[in-house]
């Protein structure tokens, strides 16, 4: 018996699992704690799914930008924690949460 059809559907289904969590934890006013490797993970996966077929050192600083706010909005990763697991400056990060539009121009 075959569960996934793919790493990329097992990895699918983490992600959906993790905001699970969070949204639980969140209405019980708790908090969900990540490992680096684990938010690694989720951002890895995030960016596959935004940018199919692409690899990570060919993705460029706004694409990971995109993910870094989508996953700071749905899972509430720290602007650090994002730098860490995307290797991009934490000011980066900070500056494309804070801005009106990411301060990334749409596709």
């Amino acid at each position: 018996m075959i569960l996934f059809e793919s790493a990329k559907d097992f990895h699918t289904r983490l992600v959906k699992e993790y905001e699970t969590a969070v949204v639980i934890a969140r209405a019980l006013d708790e908090e969900v704690v990540f490992s680096m490797n684990e938010i690694r993970d989720i951002a890895n996966t995030e960016l596959r799914n935004e940018y199919p077929g692409r690899l990570f050192k060919t993705l460029s600083r706004e694409e990971k930008c995109r993910v870094a706010v989508s996953l700071n909005q749905r899972l509430g990763f720290t602007p650090l924690q994002l730098s860490q697991a995307l290797y991009l400056s934490e000011l980066t990060i900070s500056q494309a949460i804070r801005s009106k539009d990411y301060g990334i121009k749409p596709i």
